[in-house]
């Protein structure tokens, strides 16, 4: 394998580029999802484009699995990079790298796309209501722990990357970060969670769902062990991380649900269909590929602001142009200028924000960071 290219200030290039196309595959999902009118005759191959990108795929699934496994990735390793305090810098620096641009938009969503409320297309059922208590627990990215509802459907998985935290600093405060038994037997934990919540009478729909998102956890913890495959030449490693993705697998139904596509419904497999997509593309293109270009490394460093600012930009385009515009025909072309606009939107956010925010943690905490090679993938090189 040859040495993988990086990116400005020890970033690997293809993790950024990755980062940036699972970020699009959202953007895309999202914005065709909604341009579907009764009446209007959409152009056979663009309809077949959506037709298999949101519904026989389903590429939304797909990059939010490739941002998971990169976070597995990337994350756990950045505890071992700080010479004092690990746990207290790692829980800063990732503080200041989510919530200011997670909290600016809050606010932008409940301008520019909450006027919606009510509406099916929003994906929120007739009669849902923002009140000051919700905005006051989505402020905290666990609203879902304390009963409330996403003000943004894509703030779900914001909730879970913090669990996924929570996992590793216990995880590494007992010394058994990198411990395939030790993470098994959390994540066999986890899937017992989810069984005795299915049993358990009055556990209410909303913490059943909760309980059950845990099941993304397999894919995280599969990046973490495909790492130091990877980067180590671990070959158990290797091993490890495979029975990781095979009791993913299991994890979301897959025997019930091929049962269900023999009995003929071809989108019982969808989601396994997503996520077969997301890990084919992520070892192709950290094992094989490693792209390496200026326009995705652009990308993935604004990916985190596509991701949460999409709705922003695409919601008032829709309502405001493209429902009334003469192009209803061809969705690409609002699909397009989603795109186009999200990616200004979120450079500037970027650089407004997020940017800032990263130095001010850095410089707040600096935890004596060391980047030492001999310490190989621990030493992280990724962001």
């Amino acid at each position: 394998m040859s040495v993988p290219q990086k990116a400005p200030a020890g970033r690997y290039a293809y993790i950024d580029v990755l980062r940036g196309l699972a970020a699009l595959f959202v953007v895309y999902q999202h914005t065709a999802e909604i341009t579907p009118a009764p009446g209007v005759h959409v152009n056979p191959l663009e309809n077949s484009l959506i037709e298999f990108f949101t519904r026989t795929i389903g590429v939304g699934e797909t990059g939010v699995c490739i941002f998971l496994m990169i976070s597995g990735f990337v994350v756990p390793f950045s505890l071992f990079r700080y010479q004092s305090a690990p746990i207290k810098n790692f829980i800063a620096h990732r503080f200041f790298r989510l919530y200011p641009a997670y909290w600016l938009s809050i606010p932008l969503a409940l301008v520019f796309v909450s006027w919606r409320l009510g509406m099916q297309d929003y994906g929120q059922p007739p009669g849902w209501q923002i009140s000051w208590q919700m905005v006051v627990a989505n402020l905290s990215m666990l609203q879902s722990f304390l009963g409330f509802d996403d003000i943004m459907g894509q703030y779900w998985t914001l909730a879970l990357e913090l669990v996924f935290y929570g996992a590793c600093i216990l995880l590494f405060a007992a010394g058994y970060l990198q411990s395939f038994k030790a993470i098994m037997l959390f994540l066999l934990c986890m899937l017992a969670l989810q069984m005795v919540c299915r049993i358990i009478p009055g556990v209410d729909k909303d913490t059943l769902e909760l309980v059950i998102s845990f099941r993304y956890l397999d894919f995280m913890f599969f990046g973490l062990l495909y790492r130091k495959w990877l980067l180590e030449a671990d070959k158990k490693a290797g091993k490890q991380a495979a029975l990781i993705l095979m009791l993913a697998f299991l994890t979301f139904g897959a025997l019930p649900h091929l049962r269900n596509f023999v009995n003929g419904d071809p989108a019982a497999l969808r989601v396994q269909a997503s996520h077969l997509a997301a890990v084919c593309i992520f070892v192709v293109c950290t094992r094989f590929y490693q792209p390496s270009n200026a326009v995705g490394i652009f990308l993935g460093k604004i990916s985190y602001s596509i991701y949460l600012f999409h709705p922003v930009v695409f919601y008032p385009l829709f309502f405001f142009w493209f429902q009334s515009s003469g192009l209803r025909s061809y969705p690409h072309s609002f699909i397009t200028l989603s795109m186009l606009a999200t990616i200004a939107v979120s450079y500037g956010i970027y650089r407004i924000v997020e940017q800032p925010f990263i130095e001010l943690g850095r410089k707040l905490f600096p935890g004596g960071e060391t980047w030492n090679r001999r310490r190989g993938a621990q030493g992280m090189h990724a962001k």
